[in-house]
């Protein structure tokens, strides 16, 4: 397990790796265990941390928000193109 140090204990202010880390993919939607494996944090600091960024997780997932947007309409190609290739000819006779 990683150590945690900081200037102040108890003091999370977004300047470290570990807590930009958990923004972005708190941003990008990914589940507290998946956070919780990448930072080392324990769940009870990345709730903490979420709800102090006022980060949510379900809005992503929805597809709401500019991130979910701008991800949906980055990704809607190479989905189509997936749903093409790998899983519509399952179905075919």
């Amino acid at each position: 397990m990683k150590s945690h140090s900081r200037t102040v204990p108890g003091t999370v202010r977004y300047t470290t790796s570990e807590d930009v880390e958990l923004a972005v993919r708190g941003l990008l939607g990914q589940s507290l265990w998946a956070i919780m494996d990448a930072t080392g944090l324990r769940l009870g600091q990345v709730n903490y941390r979420l709800r102090k960024a006022g980060i949510k997780l379900r809005p992503f997932r929805d597809g709401e928000g500019q991130f979910a947007q701008s991800m949906l309409a980055a990704g809607r190609g190479a989905a189509t193109s997936h749903v093409r290739v790998n899983i519509a000819p399952r179905f075919r006779k």
